[in-house]
């Protein structure tokens, strides 16, 4: 596709750009939600030093407020999250409607985060990925996981050792072993988030819709939230999550 970007500051078009459909559940819908790759068909290519944009239609959020808010509040709390913004889109200039351009995450997105320490791996946690061990050997997890930076290495060795001492370590153990493996204060301040913005399609409840990144420079992971519009009194399952021990 050929990508025009309008604004009040910016007038630019790209070409040869790769365009799809994204999400799960949203592939469905009337609205769909949309990839624009700056690079698949032009490799090492980057606009505005970005690789790719997200631009979600937020069908379950008519609002197109919760996701946004949600990015907002991690950022308030410290904790690292994408950046957002509101578009128009329009297809062969048909309009699309209003959508959210949420930041995609990369090497470009550690590269801001974590500065000075952004060489580590990336793992997107799939559908079924709830952090449970699934043995020594990597090949359990690549249908699990998937690894964003670093894929030609290939090495789930940390996400293994990560999920083993998670999973494994004695009741007396786990207060220190899991310090080693894991920045736990940035995952309790997560977790609070979930519960405080009722996100069951997280963690906390699904299981789902998280990634991982691990700290070169002292190899603890980061727990990273991850699609965020289901909250906020949002729900598919007659449960209410705002009471919800």
């Amino acid at each position: 596709a050929n990508f025009t970007y309008v604004s009040s500051t910016i007038h630019d078009t790209v070409n040869n750009v790769g365009i799809r459909l994204r999400g799960n559940t949203s592939l469905t819908s009337g609205k769909k939600s949309f990839k624009v790759d700056f690079n698949v068909y032009q490799p090492g290519f980057k606009w505005n030093d970005l690789k790719s944009l997200n631009l979600n239609g937020e069908h379950n959020d008519v609002s197109i407020m919760r996701s946004r808010t949600c990015q907002e509040m991690l950022r308030w709390s410290g904790l690292p999250a994408p950046r957002t913004s509101y578009v128009e889109v329009y297809i062969n200039s048909e309009y699309k409607g209003l959508y959210i351009n949420v930041e995609h995450f990369d090497d470009q997105f550690i590269e801001a985060r974590f500065v000075n320490d952004d060489t580590g791996n990336l793992y997107k946690a799939k559908w079924g990925a709830d952090m449970t061990y699934q043995g020594s050997s990597q090949a359990p997890y690549h249908s699990l996981y998937e690894l964003k930076t670093n894929e030609a290495l290939d090495d789930f060795s940390g996400l293994v050792h990560f999920l083993d001492v998670l999973n494994n370590s004695s009741n007396a153990e786990f207060p220190c072993a899991i310090q080693e493996v894991l920045d736990v204060d940035l995952f309790l301040n997560s977790l609070a988030f979930q519960i405080l913005v009722g996100q069951w399609v997280g963690y906390a409840f699904n299981k789902n819709n998280y990634y991982l990144y691990q700290r070169p420079s002292d190899g603890k992971f980061v727990f990273l939230e991850y699609d965020l519009d289901n909250t906020f009194g949002i729900d598919w399952m007659g449960v209410n999550w705002a009471s919800r021990n």
